[in-house]
């Protein structure tokens, strides 16, 4: 998760040591590791029976190898085409597009930087750390980085969403305004992140395998229990409040949305327009706070009370699975603004048909984006003949059943 737990590959959070009164004991550090290089010369008689005690089975190891293999090909290659199409189609380059792109990039960054690591750690080696401290406070500052950056995004994109359908246009997120914007977005995401990389270490077992997680001193605690409290309120309860106030009034006016004059055809289009981009903007939201909540929850439970989990059998696996079902927020996320989005799914097809011109697709119309091989509307009833060697058509005659007195009547087209 982030900071305190796992934050990216702290496997187990039952290996803090806590020296009390000169004894060892279990306890409650945030990682797993109190800060110091070798955890056996604390306590080696204890440190044994812990590791052996929270051994993971096989399959759960697999399983979420398994999961993490999904993240990273649908991450990886879905938010790269999604982060092209922005870069190459300019009118792609939407506001609310512009703020999934945020989302986009961080969820890529997960899946191609954080990922890899991860699966060694876990599947591969089974929790043992072969990259060295640097690279350890890096991976967990990426993935601290890249959720806090999720956060903001999507409550932007919530607020931007309200004052849209509110029609207010004080705080609606306006091309001028978007480098600001995404300014804050990041450097704020930044900033709260650095405790993850100052604070992450490496610690090796009895056995050899070492240990990476970020991990507070004991003197800390009260800090870090202070940062793991304001962490939870400023951004998940705060965030998931906002938003789901927002999109409340979203829901609510566009499903009582009210057309002047008689209903037809295009109020009916734009209607269902609206509902859709509301419906994926609220599945984003929905998947955040189920995907993130439990683990968000567990590392409160973890750092405030901890004996409601001293004791629990499979506490490790119990760890696996809140981290699996954290990463699938990206999957997620990857096929509500990329693959289930008509308007990405166009520029996608005509980036790919570039590359494999011909082949890869049979849905060409859909492929195209505006403004290529597009036809002018013509009358019922006419008829054009192929273009000439100038490359216009020539213009013809549409009589009809008009009467012999009835001017003649000309279209023009050319070719584009």
């Amino acid at each position: 998760m982030e900071e305190h737990v796992l934050a990216m590959l702290g496997a187990n959070l039952t290996e803090g040591l806590m020296m009390s009164n000169g004894s060892c004991s279990l306890g409650n550090s945030s990682s797993g590791v109190l800060g110091c290089v070798n955890l056996t010369s604390l306590c080696p008689q204890c440190f044994p029976s812990v590791y052996q005690e929270e051994s993971v089975s096989v399959i759960t190891r697999w399983v979420l190898g398994g999961l993490y293999l999904v993240i990273m090909l649908v991450c990886g290659v879905g938010n790269a085409l999604l982060l092209t199409v922005l870069a190459r189609y300019r009118e792609a380059r939407t506001t609310t597009n512009l703020l999934i792109g945020n989302l986009a990039l961080s969820d890529w960054l997960v899946a191609v930087f954080r990922l890899p690591f991860a699966f060694d750690y876990y599947v591969v080696r089974s929790r043992s750390w072969q990259f060295g401290d640097f690279m350890c406070g890096a991976v967990n500052y990426l993935n601290s980085v890249s959720l806090y950056v999720s956060t903001h995004a999507l409550l932007v994109i919530a607020v931007d969403r309200f004052m849209v359908v509110k029609r207010s246009g004080t705080l609606r997120v306006t091309r001028r305004r978007l480098f600001p914007i995404f300014s804050t977005v990041w450097i704020s995401a930044i900033v709260l992140a650095v405790p993850s990389a100052v604070f992450s270490k490496t610690a090796e077992f009895l056995n050899g395998d070492i240990f990476c997680a970020v991990s507070y001193p004991i003197w800390h605690r009260p800090l870090y229990q202070a940062f793991t409290l304001f962490l939870f309120v400023a951004e998940y309860i705060a965030p998931v409040c906002l938003m789901c106030a927002c999109y409340a009034y979203i829901g609510y006016r566009v499903c009582n949305r009210r057309f002047p004059g008689r209903r037809n055809q295009s109020q009916d289009r734009s209607r269902q327009r609206s509902r859709r981009k509301t419906v994926r903007l609220v599945v984003l939201v929905a998947a955040f706070i189920v995907c993130w909540g439990p683990l968000y929850s567990f590392s409160i439970i973890r750092d405030f009370s901890y004996d409601l989990i001293s004791h629990v059998s499979h506490s490790t696996a119990i760890v696996y699975a809140l981290d699996g079902l954290a990463m699938s927020n990206s999957v997620i996320s990857t096929v509500v603004y990329v693959f289930a989005n008509d308007n990405v799914m166009k520029h996608v097809y005509s980036l790919l048909d570039r590359v494999i011109p011909g082949r890869l697709l049979k849905r060409a119309g859909r492929g195209k984006p505006r403004g290529q091989n597009t036809t002018t509307a013509v009358p019922r009833g006419c008829v054009f003949p192929p273009p000439s060697s100038s490359g216009a058509f020539a213009p013809i005659s549409l009589r009809g059943r008009q009467s012999r007195s009835t001017p003649e009547v000309q279209f023009m087209t050319t070719s584009v």
